[in-house]
């Protein structure tokens, strides 16, 4: 079943009993963290100028889009970020939606199965299966060899620890969010350094590019819907801060240049032609993947290098 069943009837999570596929990835509960983007997305572009509106109205004004708009870029957001390996190899924990594996060895699986949100939020048949597998650890702790577990749930367990999974109830708690958002969105567009030393955010810069689509380029909003997200439409977005960069630079080397001292016996300090430093979108919070090995989820050697 496609996790965008769920954004219609979320009570379908319930007969789910395996992670949704996505991409080269897998989550739990990616229509949860659709949500948390799509007002976090909706509330910064209201923040930016930008109105959500429900239906565009002829003569509207240019900062109005659709509030249709913020659900597409969401779900593309969500099916992007699962997808992106390289990030979950380069971020591992440093991440909204961290891998099941990272969120309980992290405090471990009784611990873990006794937080409220967990509780509240975890499918019940991966609590069942978290527990059948510490069952096997402890067995085999006890004795090699001891430890039962079908092949079935085997992998159903490989598969579970290694998806990812949002708290809905502890997002606040990550002080990275638009950083990292921006710093995705700049690596799948391949933007880096002085292009995207800005004032503006990038995901500001997406929604604005939705408005010139429709505004300038006499786009339907339906047309925008249909472009591929990823090759089509963030290209788009990049070629716009890209142009923006140059416009912005160009002023300032213009400014730059009426500053310098005519004369040639006035001497003074020249403002830089390049006033662009090198910065990165990411958040600098990068570490090595330790994402274990199915083997170690039952040898125990990753939860005791946790330690």
């Amino acid at each position: 079943m496609p996790w965008t069943n769920l954004l219609s009837a979320p009570e379908l999570a319930a007969k789910v009993a395996a992670p949704f596929k996505i991409g080269a990835g897998s989550m739990l509960n990616p229509h949860m963290l659709y949500k948390f983007y799509l007002e976090d997305f909706q509330k910064k572009a209201i923040e930016s100028g930008i109105s959500p509106v429900g239906k565009m109205m002829a003569g509207g004004g240019e900062d109005e889009i659709p509030e249709g708009a913020f659900r597409w870029v969401a779900k593309n957001f969500v099916d992007n970020y699962v997808d992106d390996q390289d990030h979950v190899r380069e971020m591992e924990d440093i991440t909204v939606a961290p891998s099941v594996a990272g969120s309980v060895f992290s405090v471990g699986v009784e611990d873990f199965l006794e937080w409220d949100s967990v509780d509240r939020n975890f499918p019940d048949w991966a609590k069942d299966l978290l527990r059948k597998g510490q069952e096997y650890q402890e067995a085999e702790d006890e004795q090699e060899g001891s430890g039962t577990m079908s092949a079935e749930d085997h992998q159903r367990y490989s598969e579970l620890m290694s998806a990812k999974w949002f708290d809905p109830e502890d997002a606040d708690n990550w002080d990275y969010q638009e950083e990292e958002v921006d710093g995705l969105l700049s690596k799948w567009m391949g933007l880096t350094g002085r292009v995207l030393d800005q004032d503006d955010p990038v995901l500001d810069q997406v929604f604005d590019h939705i408005s010139n689509l429709i505004h300038h380029e006499g786009y339907a909003i339906d047309q925008v819907y249909k472009m591929d997200f990823r090759k089509q439409f963030l290209p788009g977005v990049a070629d716009m801060i890209k142009s923006n960069a140059a416009d912005v630079a160009a002023d300032r080397a213009k400014r730059a240049d009426a500053e310098v001292p005519q004369d040639d016996d006035e001497r003074g300090e020249v403002p830089s032609r390049h006033p662009y430093g090198v910065g990165s979108p990411q958040s600098g919070l990068q570490t090595a993947s330790t994402k274990p090995t199915f083997k170690e989820f039952f040898n125990g050697r990753y939860r005791d290098a946790q330690d």
